[in-house]
């Protein structure tokens, strides 16, 4: 089994109904078949709601390793291979045919473009110690990408010398996630 790595995910898009088929494709329903790869044991932490003219929703949960293949659209040999282990059966549709599979995966730069809602990312992954944050705009821009290598010490706080991230962890803006700059401006 694949190490876990726990995301926070926050989306905001002017339709509801984006947020809510977000959440399907998140758990493997959505009803075209399109999905993200290897997410597990998703849950809604906040439902779709209004905040000013948009809608907003967090979701939380598990991915296998981490969230890159979210962003990226890299397909190796060996992916071919796992394709297969990362997605519950229940969505595989008995349906032998792996490159029709494969090009069922989306990434959130296609979606987001696509469907016209922003998000933002956040994960960490305690056995291999590393943390993430990710912002796709509603465009299909990927404005923040950033990794972290972390240890930690035997009361579970970060070793000296640890940087954090630009912006705090789950700390968020809808504007951010939109348009790509927060109210005081940061890209």
């Amino acid at each position: 089994m694949a190490n876990d790595c726990y995301f926070l995910l926050k989306a905001v898009a002017r339709e509801k109904g984006t947020l809510e088929r977000l959440y399907a494709l998140l758990d493997y329903k959505d009803p075209e078949g399109l999905f993200l790869y290897r997410v597990r044991d998703l849950q809604i932490d906040r439902p779709p709601a209004r905040a000013g003219g948009f809608w907003t929703a967090e979701f939380s949960g598990d991915v296998a390793w981490s969230d890159y293949y979210w962003f990226h659209d890299y397909y190796t040999e060996h992916d071919k291979l796992m394709l297969r282990s990362g997605i519950p059966e229940s969505a595989l549709h008995n349906d032998p045919d792996d490159e029709k599979l494969r090009n069922n995966i989306r990434t959130f730069q296609q979606l987001c473009k696509e469907w016209g809602f922003g998000v933002e990312s956040w994960t960490e992954e305690l056995g291999c110690e590393f943390q993430g944050h990710k912002l796709c705009t509603h465009t299909g821009d990927l404005i923040i990408e950033e990794e972290r290598d972390y240890s930690t010490d035997e009361h579970g706080k970060p070793e000296p010398g640890y940087e954090g991230f630009k912006h705090k962890w789950g700390v968020w803006s809808p504007m951010r996630i939109i348009y790509g700059t927060s109210e005081e401006g940061v890209k």
